[in-house]
């Protein structure tokens, strides 16, 4: 099921939010949890049935691990189960996406024909599997602790606004929130707020992703045929399609979760007024570089062990990054190729930063590139001037032009539905 339809748009959503607040109100304390969870895993299981089976399994074997993560005391016997239950994720993942490209490169390299396995990919996978590695890291590191509520655990892991594309949502973001009192009370200025996320986002994706994608697939199905114009063209709808599709993905994602009271972080900041590469970083998928940088860079040794660690360091995450986005050369290639990127301006950022700020935004946009074209002015206005959604429904505005815009918006993206494409995150 996807957020762009109308089975989810006027079926699930409301039929789901009604049953939320009403549990609470008129049956029980905690029911409300209840049926977030049974609806996450309806959710999750109308993709495919046994994506249902998988992620339940993947999560009780979690838990078991964390329960018992709360109650050794032997250092030792600790990390032991700690580390085999990171390596049991990454071994699972590593299964799912990758098992068939090993095989495949294997073949290649040695002349053998193994045949490839019949893997059932998870919608998600990369990003439930990060959220449990995160839940597993939080448990070593504590002190004291007592076993998070199942409840609790299961609906951090589930939560269907976030569990298939995102944001990567952690433990210290999720767990607080399902304590507070006011959590299945219904709060009308959240669920206006969430559905002016939600309407913002829905327009990214169907009024501007799938306007490019519909060019880059033109394109792409006969690429041997493009002159040097069509392939600039090609290439900037490509980038566009994936920042609109993604972060309107992401808009969307926390636009539904404030409907339930739940705030769960941004993913983009304006990535495109970037000036530079270290800052591109910090607007672009942040939660999977606040995750990187918590969970692989610091444990590494981040920057504290000389410049030639940090190097290595720095290239490691990239290269995590980008076998993470898919189970393909290319993307190891881009890892890489942004990891050294990275590096390098790091060290001349100094000098960079006394060019003027318009060539530097130039140069980290476009490469050098500019095409003038109507639609891409539309683009960059949206991604340059326009602030991301999250920001826009949290101002006070009055008067009746604000809702009018967002209806329209909501509206004309109704009508688009049938031309809709997935989510290129979907795939990760």
């Amino acid at each position: 099921m996807y957020f762009q339809s109308y089975q989810f748009l006027f079926l699930f959503l409301p039929f789901t939010l009604i049953c939320y607040f009403l549990a609470e109100k008129y049956i029980n304390k905690g029911v409300d949890k209840v049926v977030l969870i049974m609806m996450s895993f309806v959710f999750y299981s109308m993709f495919q049935l046994s994506y249902g089976i998988i992620l339940l399994s993947i999560l009780l074997l979690n838990y078991g691990i964390h329960y018992l993560l709360c109650y050794l005391k032997k250092n030792r016997v600790k990390k032991f189960l700690f580390y085999l239950g990171v390596g049991g994720n990454i071994l699972l993942l590593l299964y799912f996406k990758y098992s068939n490209f090993m095989i495949e490169n294997f073949n290649q390299f040695s002349g053998t024909e193994i045949p490839l396995f019949e893997v059932i990919l998870p919608v998600g996978i990369s990003f439930i599997t990060f959220q449990q590695l995160a839940f597993l890291a939080e448990t070593m590191k504590a002190e004291e602790s007592k076993p998070c509520p199942l409840k609790d655990f299961i609906l951090y892991s589930s939560f269907f606004p976030y569990m298939t594309s995102g944001p990567i949502t952690l433990p210290v973001d999720m767990l607080p929130q399902l304590k507070e009192k006011s959590l299945g009370i219904l709060n009308w200025e959240n669920i206006s707020q969430g559905l002016g996320l939600f309407s913002l986002g829905l327009a990214k994706k169907i009024l501007l992703a799938d306007v490019f994608g519909r060019a880059v697939q033109t394109g792409f199905s006969d690429v041997w045929k493009l002159d040097g114009l069509s392939a600039i063209i090609v290439m900037l709808s490509y980038t566009f399609q994936i920042y609109f599709d993604f972060s309107g993905y992401s808009d969307m994602a926390i636009g539904i979760a404030r409907m339930f009271n739940i705030q769960i972080p941004e993913n983009f900041n304006n990535p495109y007024k970037s000036k530079n590469l270290l800052e591109f970083w910090e607007r672009w998928h942040m939660t999977l570089t606040r995750f990187l940088t918590k969970y692989v860079y610091i444990p590494l040794g981040g920057n504290r062990r000389g410049q030639r660690i940090t190097y290595r360091n720095t290239v490691l995450v990239f290269l995590i990054s980008g076998v993470w986005h898919g189970a393909n050369w290319t993307f190891l290639i881009w890892g890489l190729l942004h990891g050294v990127f990275f590096i390098g301006t790091k060290l001349c950022i100094q000098k960079i930063n006394k060019i003027p700020s318009w060539i530097q935004w130039f140069v980290t946009a476009f490469g050098g590139i500019w095409q003038l074209c109507l639609y891409f002015v539309l683009a960059f206005y949206f991604s340059l001037k326009v602030p991301e959604a999250a920001r826009v429904v949290e101002k006070k505005y009055t008067g009746w032009l604000p809702v009018l815009i967002l209806v329209l918006l909501l509206y004309t993206s109704l009508l688009s539905f049938s031309k809709v494409s997935t989510f290129v995150y979907f795939q990760f």
